[in-house]
């Protein structure tokens, strides 16, 4: 064969070729827009449900316009523009649209921007189709400073401006726990931190040296605290002024520490006049005040001064009552304050007045705590005393059986305490003639040791409290019984 020959074969083999190629992308392509058509024939079946009776072409019988939903109106709209592979690959009818409650043209337009995304043909112009689409986010907050990250006690792993209160706040909170020494290391680091950026004089500087000075009385060095305090209200005094509130609670912590130091006239004076400054800045009805105030009562009362540590508990108690009428929870301080001025008045051996406070304190500790609590059987035991002093022997014996049920329940076992209420308890009935009733409780005492398993000591020391009633009693019959 020649040459010619050869290429004329080639030829029409390659025109073959190509002609069989086309052959069945056309026919791809028919079968595809007739699947297209069967699919368009359906959708408008569905949508015409209701509407008109449909014949087999899929042609309405009426001339009525179908009644289609948004959604399918979309989608058909879509299917003009897209191909069944792209359909496939992109259903937007699973895809979120955003902004529902927006108008359903808004919606249309965002599929369809949705579907030509699906054809973009590089990444970057379907990141900048999705950037055009989706809605503007606002930008994020700056998280807010959390203190110190690093070292706890290294200032130059801090930053001035942003640390300073997440340092102090976390210093706080250590102090709060009870660990003094930490914190005490916190406050120190935090000081060399203010007075290098404000100085010696400055109030941020002397309210540091004030928890510095609480740091280390906790922690009990009180000389160190004392100092720390007396630099807090120099600073305080030349800054703030001397009638500052911070200054009277630097002078407040400075009289607790130097009271634990045995220096009252010195903690006198500092209580005194933190109590002037915070009556003129806060008011006489402020707990602040009350509280000074009862601590210059103590100090007063613990030196024999009954008269001022009487004028102090009632003033504290008047603002106590103020408070309380704003908040009950301070009924229980008008509590103690009454039992106060109630150990005044036996000191004073004026038991009458006593019996009117505790009386008073005991009825407002059974309201807030119940009958089985240690400062209810504290304020009984002053109570049951006074009417005893009184000779109202009845009375008085009634509360002491009161409050010794009262300690045999709240310690569950009959202890030592409990054996001192007894012997109380049988006094009384002695004064009163009425040995049965000694005998009686005195019994109760001994079973109720016996069942509790107690000490075997004490119930020897009860037994022989019962013996020497009994023959006191056995005593008392014969000598009766001798003049009859």
């Amino acid at each position: 064969m020649c040459l010619t020959t050869k290429l004329e074969s080639t030829a029409y083999t390659s025109g073959e070729a190509h002609q069989s190629r086309d052959q069945k992308v056309e026919a791809a392509t028919m079968s595809a827009a007739s699947a297209s058509t069967k699919t368009k024939k359906h959708r408008r079946q569905a949508s015409c449900i209701g509407s008109g009776e449909i014949d087999g072409e899929g042609r309405e019988d009426n001339k009525t316009p179908p009644l289609v939903s948004f959604k399918e109106n979309a989608n058909m709209q879509l299917d003009k523009k897209r191909s069944p592979v792209s359909a496939v690959n992109f259903p937007i009818e699973h895809m979120k649209i955003p902004y529902d409650d927006e108008e359903h043209e808004y919606q249309s337009f965002t599929q369809a921007r949705r579907h030509d995304l699906g054809q973009s043909k590089s990444y970057e112009e379907q990141e900048a189709a999705k950037k055009e689409l989706s809605p503007t986010k606002p930008p994020l907050r700056p998280k807010p400073d959390r203190g110190f990250r690093r070292s706890a006690t290294d200032p130059d792993s801090l930053n001035l401006g942003q640390s300073e209160e997440g340092m102090v706040r976390f210093a706080e909170a250590v102090l709060l726990k009870g660990d003094a020494a930490t914190a005490e290391g916190l406050f120190v680091s935090h000081l060399k931190l203010l007075e290098k950026k404000y100085g010696r004089n400055h109030r941020e500087v002397a309210r540091c040296y004030h928890k510095i000075g609480e740091a280390w009385l906790l922690s009990g060095e009180t000389e160190i605290a004392v100092a720390h305090f007396e630099e807090a209200i120099s600073i305080g005094s030349n800054v703030l002024g001397p009638h500052h509130l911070d200054v009277a609670r630097s002078l407040e912590k400075s009289a607790e520490a130097k009271l634990q130091l045995n220096s009252i006239e010195a903690s006198h004076d500092e209580f005194r006049r933190a109590l002037r400054i915070k009556r003129s800045n806060l008011g006489l009805y402020h707990q602040e005040v009350a509280h000074l105030q009862t601590q210059l009562a103590s100090i007063y009362f613990n030196c024999d001064e009954l008269m001022s540590a009487h004028a102090s508990f009632e003033e504290a108690l008047d603002a106590y009552r103020h408070l309380s009428l704003r908040d009950p929870c301070w009924t229980v301080r008008v509590a103690e304050a009454l039992c106060s001025i109630g150990s005044i008045k036996l000191a004073q051996k004026n038991y009458s007045k006593a019996i009117s406070f505790f009386g008073e304190a005991s009825v407002i500790q059974k309201r807030f705590y119940g009958t089985i609590h240690p400062s209810v059987i504290i304020t009984l035991d002053n109570l049951a005393y006074s009417h005893l002093k009184c000779k109202k022997f009845k009375i008085a014996s009634e509360i002491f059986e009161e409050m010794l049920h009262a300690q045999f329940s709240f310690h569950q076992i009959y202890n030592l305490e409990c054996y001192n209420t007894l012997k109380k308890v049988n006094l009384v009935y002695e004064k009163m003639g009425n040995l049965p009733a000694a005998i009686e409780a005195t019994l109760e005492a001994v079973a109720q040791q016996k069942e509790s398993n107690n000490d075997a000591a004490l119930l020897q020391k009860t037994t022989r409290q019962l013996e020497r009633l009994q023959r006191l009693n056995r005593e008392r019959l014969n000598r009766r019984n001798s003049l009859a």
